[in-house]
């Protein structure tokens, strides 16, 4: 598991158990709700259709990656597209935010 500096006082993670970025407060150890509203693989990642599929979830779950935006309170996660093709969904999600803020497949 990766833990990525989100500020003075959080670190930031992808929990595989729960599919979701988890912000963990390292001084008191609450876990904050900032990115709860997402859940992860995104529907571009990997369709509803798809999601009872075991080895595409954990191809998905090792493949995941966090990077942190710290200036714009952003976190970009990059998930594989599919087992089959070395495409990556690129995806940014604003801290309390609702809806993605931007996503793109790269090839």
């Amino acid at each position: 598991m990766e833990f990525h500096f989100y500020n003075a006082k959080c670190v930031v993670y992808f929990s595989k158990a729960f599919m979701k970025i988890k912000v963990l407060h390292i001084f008191t150890g609450e876990l904050l709700n900032l990115f709860d509203d997402f859940t992860l693989p995104t529907f571009k990642a990997l369709p509803e259709n798809e999601r009872q599929d075991e080895e595409k979830i954990e191809h998905f779950q090792f493949h995941t990656k966090l990077a942190i935006l710290p200036q714009s309170k952003s976190i970009v996660v990059t998930e594989p597209k599919s087992v089959e093709s070395f495409n990556t969904v690129i995806t940014a999600f604003t801290e309390s935010g609702s809806q993605i803020e931007s996503q793109l497949v790269y090839s």
